[in-house]
């Protein structure tokens, strides 16, 4: 008789990363995150780095301004644009995701 595979997989948030001890022990198979927790499971264990298997989705990031404030939101948009143009918004994103920006970004 064949016996069934076990795997176990969990989800971990930003907030729970501290706190769970799956990602970093080998105590999961799986885990489904975001890229700002994978980035610190693999900081905190470098024996243990994540391989991303599948990407779910890129996840939208905003600059809230608010109603009424046209001359901030121009500020706001040329500071981007500006980083955009110059890579270092690019730079950042591989510093501190350390994966690229979306090439339809």
């Amino acid at each position: 008789m064949r016996e069934k595979a076990s795997l176990t997989v969990r989800y971990v948030s930003e907030q729970s990363v501290r706190y769970v001890p799956g990602p970093y022990t080998g105590q999961v198979d799986l885990i489904a995150s975001g890229n700002v927790v994978m980035v610190t499971i693999s900081e905190r264990n470098p024996k243990r780095i994540p391989a991303m298997k599948l990407k779910l989705k890129d996840s939208p990031v905003y600059v809230g301004v608010n109603k009424g404030q046209p001359e901030l939101l121009d500020k706001v948009n040329q500071i981007l644009s500006a980083a955009k143009a110059d890579g270092s918004l690019e730079k950042n994103a591989l510093q501190w995701l350390k994966e690229p920006l979306p090439a339809d970004l």
